[in-house]
């Protein structure tokens, strides 16, 4: 019984190895390819960009402003710790920079602007690239203009293409400015308060154009504080061929007045 039972018990194992050997090339092909795949490459995970004035515009596109340097820091799987050097084993562009919406003189100076953007490896992190895109370049490339990043990585050895990695869609479109106090629509509205006043003055008709939406509700409300303060004021306005009007330039095509007064601009408390 026991001859029987050890008999049986190294027929087993010999069915065992040897279903071992004939599945082993078969396994053994994914599992290569598998550990190439993740151990012997390298492409970027994610970014972060390191300035606060972010925003996003109509199209959901993230835009930079340019009053500062712009860093942005791309973070790598990058298992072999591979070293990665702009120009020799790492390629960066802006492919997405349209040069046809600057002048020539402009295009120079964008061309030269363009080799001060840098692409480094972090010293200390191997799994960290840094790009800087420097303040004069965001200011060249303001009003909506695309400046997303193409980065390529090249094997240090072979010089096999990792990809291309285009990890996010960038512009540079800095906010305007908040409105923190109506020092400048104050002055207008004493203006209209000094010609409304001056009887020689009060003949001839105003109008008020502002550049934003913002600006024309603000010198609305200074306006009406006028005429609460001095309400003959107001009827005196109303009594004209043409009202003093506040409009912004989206709605102010076509009218006229004897005498126009641009606010163009913000000003601080």
């Amino acid at each position: 019984m026991k001859n029987k039972a050890f008999f049986i018990l190294i027929f087993a194992f010999s069915i065992i190895f040897s279903s071992c050997s004939l599945f082993t090339d078969s396994f053994n092909k994914p599992v290569k390819g598998y550990l190439k795949e993740y151990t012997e490459r390298a492409c970027i995970s994610y970014y972060k960009i390191l300035i606060s004035d972010v925003q996003t515009d109509s199209n959901g596109d993230l835009c930079i402003p340019s009053c500062q340097d712009a860093e942005i820091l791309f973070y790598l799987q990058n298992p072999q710790n591979f070293t990665f050097k702009n120009g020799q084993n790492m390629g960066f562009e802006l492919s997405s920079l349209n040069v046809e919406d600057f002048s020539a003189a402009e295009k120079d100076n964008i061309a030269d602007l363009l080799k001060k953007i840098t692409l480094i490896q972090d010293e200390n992190d191997f799994a960290v690239l840094r790009l800087i895109y420097p303040a004069e370049f965001l200011v060249a490339a303001e009003y909506g203009h695309e400046i997303s990043p193409y980065i390529q990585l090249f094997h240090p050895v072979s010089n096999s293409s990792f990809g291309i990695f285009k990890p996010l869609k960038l512009k540079c479109n800095s906010a305007p400015p908040p409105v923190y106090g109506p020092v400048i629509y104050k002055d207008i509205a004493k203006e209209v308060e000094r010609r409304l006043l001056d009887p020689k003055l009060s003949k001839k008709s105003i109008g008020i154009v502002t550049f934003s939406i913002s600006q024309q509700s603000v010198i609305l409300d200074e306006i009406q504080k006028i005429y609460k303060k001095h309400p003959d004021l107001e009827f005196i306005d109303n009594d004209k061929h043409e009202e003093l009007f506040v409009k912004n330039l989206e709605n102010v095509q076509g009218d006229e007045r004897d005498v126009i007064i641009f606010s163009i601009c913000y000003g601080p408390d």
